[in-house]
């Protein structure tokens, strides 16, 4: 595996691209190949064989350390309700996510979570700009706030919402019925 280059992404941290070769299946009569060792064709050494996985010298798998699924139909959805600068925000919560609940994280790497403060500081708005926006994320599905207690006090985390964007492929059960599959919404029109 060689290691592409390092490309900057949000909040100026570095993520890795590499690449490796990919492999295809490709079928082959395997009676006409023969075991030079034994004489016998490879059909009947290793019977029910019916392809083998070839270097591919057109494809190369391209993978990432950080990477994330964006539901294209979703975001179709949500982009009738919110302005380019609000789905920019939307873009830079889609980096922030991880876990089973898919929680807005501030540092990723030590896995501090976001709360309503820093993630405020963290978009440059004023409370009543970061409320309102904040009001319209939950009212429209894409976020949800879960509440618990540690150390004694009260915690509230920020949710997105998986069916827009996520990292993984697994999801606590409640967290996917806390959200509705925006994917499919209806989009209003004009």
């Amino acid at each position: 595996m060689q290691i592409l280059k390092i490309l900057p992404i949000f909040a100026n941290k570095k993520v890795r691209l590499m690449i490796k070769n990919a492999y295809t299946k490709k079928k082959i009569d395997f009676s006409k190949y023969v075991n030079i060792e034994t004489g016998e064709t490879l059909d009947s050494e290793v019977p029910g064989i019916s392809s083998i996985n070839a270097q591919s010298n057109q494809l190369q798998i391209v993978s990432s350390e950080e990477y994330m699924i964006v539901d294209k139909k979703a975001m179709d959805y949500i982009r009738t309700y919110f302005n380019r600068t609000e789905m920019a925000r939307i873009g830079e919560l889609q980096g922030m996510v991880h876990g089973c609940f898919n929680i807005v994280y501030k540092d990723l790497d030590n896995k501090i979570p976001h709360s309503k403060e820093t993630l405020m500081e963290e978009f440059d708005y004023t409370r009543n700009k970061f409320a309102l926006f904040m009001k319209k994320l939950y009212q429209k599905s894409v976020i949800y706030y879960i509440s618990g207690y540690k150390d004694g006090r009260e915690v509230i985390h920020i949710m997105l919402n998986p069916f827009i964007a996520r990292k993984q492929k697994t999801f606590h059960t409640e967290c996917v019925s806390m959200f509705q599959d925006l994917s499919k919404q209806k989009i209003k029109i004009g």
